[in-house]
């Protein structure tokens, strides 16, 4: 046997060989799911085996998305974030999942200098009144919001 003939036989049983096993691990296949959420699209592409895991995952992941827009949003009125914006400055007992977030905003807010500031709720929510009105906020009550900003 000639070194070429030995490394050709060797070549083509290695490519048989990982020929035959890939086709022994099935490819997953991508599963696409959307729904609206904080008033976007959310997609999630999901490369799974099976379709059933691959719902089972889509849903589990809407529902905890769901879970977090329902206490985290600023636009519902019976959000735990409105709750926190309502008793300000006093402190508002919140879950992990909240207390999380905010602890990132925060951190998200001094590493951009204040570019990003979770803290102006009060104000935008101001804002956001006078635009459904049509009257600009009252002076006192912007005076008492900016006060709240950190």
């Amino acid at each position: 046997w000639t070194l070429w003939t030995l490394w050709t036989l060797w070549t083509l049983w290695t490519l048989w060989t990982l020929s035959t096993l890939w086709t022994l691990f099935p490819s997953p296949q991508s599963y696409v799911y959307r729904q609206v959420h904080m008033g976007m699209e959310v997609r999630l592409v999901l490369d799974v085996e099976d379709e059933t895991v691959a719902r089972r995952a889509a849903e589990a992941a809407f529902a905890t998305i769901a879970s977090l827009d329902g206490r985290l949003s600023d636009y519902r009125p019976d959000s735990v974030v409105r709750a926190i914006e309502r008793a300000a400055p006093d402190p508002v007992e919140v879950d992990g999942d909240v207390l999380a977030v905010v602890q990132q905003a925060l951190q998200v807010a001094r590493a951009s200098g204040g570019a990003f500031d979770p803290t102006v709720a009060p104000v935008v929510a101001l804002w956001r009144e006078a635009r459904q009105t049509g009257r600009l906020p009252d002076a006192g009550a912007l005076a008492r919001a900016r006060a709240l900003v950190d």
